[in-house]
């Protein structure tokens, strides 16, 4: 033996043959300048030992399903980013998450304010900002993209952070807007549709109810259209609106397709 203090952790076995985890201090008690015998103490850790082993698998199973996600995934403390899984850096244009986590704040990622409005340390219901909502992102490049978003407060190495959840919906928006053009828009002449033309009329109608005023419509039809029309076989298409009580009447035939301007007037 040096002489020397010791102190560490072991495992020890006991009389029924288990082992056990123990935190020992061993020191030498001298006579002079020998040794003449050691004074131990020690205490039973098995069970925090247990609880590190478990907190140690847990972290080991956290990082494999982060970083194995589809989803979009980023922690941050301070306004800066601390860790984020591959999934994230790539919908964001980042080859690495080396990448994300080099840059000074988060802002960098978000040009609207869809994403601070949700912020839970912003906001004073913290539970209602944990649901999930859409915001812009910006890319590396520059280039901004449609993501649905989820913000959660979580402890981070003993401190608060905050976890970005993301999936990018660029496309799905891009297929969204497409199908309106097509519901609302003619193909051919990319001018509003009979769908389209008649919500518009409808909503106005119902506001004219509602505010006690007239509707008044002025259409107009080009001569390319009308053609397009008769060699379509698109058929026009007549509603007529009435109210006695309010003292006014409405009565069109709007060939589709068109351009119309609804108005309203209290007169």
């Amino acid at each position: 033996m040096s002489g020397q203090e010791f102190r560490g952790e072991i495992c020890n076995k006991k009389k029924d043959g288990s082992l056990y985890w123990a935190s020992v201090l061993i020191s030498p008690v001298k006579e002079g300048d020998e040794i003449t015998h050691f004074v131990g103490v020690q205490s039973d850790i098995t069970d925090r030992k247990a609880a590190e082993e478990a907190l140690r698998a847990s972290e080991v199973r956290f990082r494999s399903l982060v970083e194995t996600s589809l989803i979009g995934i980023c922690i941050e403390q301070a306004g800066v980013p601390v860790f984020v899984n591959q999934a994230f850096a790539e919908i964001f244009g980042y080859a690495r998450p080396e990448d994300v986590t080099s840059i000074e704040r988060c802002e960098v990622l978000w040009p609207g304010n869809e994403w601070r409005r949700h912020d839970p340390r912003a906001v004073s219901d913290a539970a209602a900002s944990s649901s999930s909502f859409e915001a812009r992102g910006r890319k590396q490049d520059g280039s901004e993209i449609c993501l649905l978003v989820q913000l959660n407060l979580i402890p981070w190495q003993g401190w608060q952070a905050l976890q970005t959840s993301v999936v990018d919906i660029t496309l799905r928006k891009q297929f969204e807007a497409k199908l309106q053009m097509q519901a609302s828009y003619d193909s051919l002449t990319k001018l509003p549709n009979r769908s389209f033309a008649l919500e518009r009329l409808d909503d106005a109608i119902r506001i004219a109810r509602r505010d006690g005023c007239r509707v008044g419509i002025l259409t107009s039809t080009s001569i390319a259209s009308r053609k397009s029309t008769i060699r379509s076989g698109t058929p026009s298409v007549t509603r007529c609106y009435r109210k006695r009580r309010a003292g006014w009447r409405l009565a069109h035939a709007t060939a589709i397709p068109s351009r119309a301007w609804v108005a309203t007037s209290s007169s």
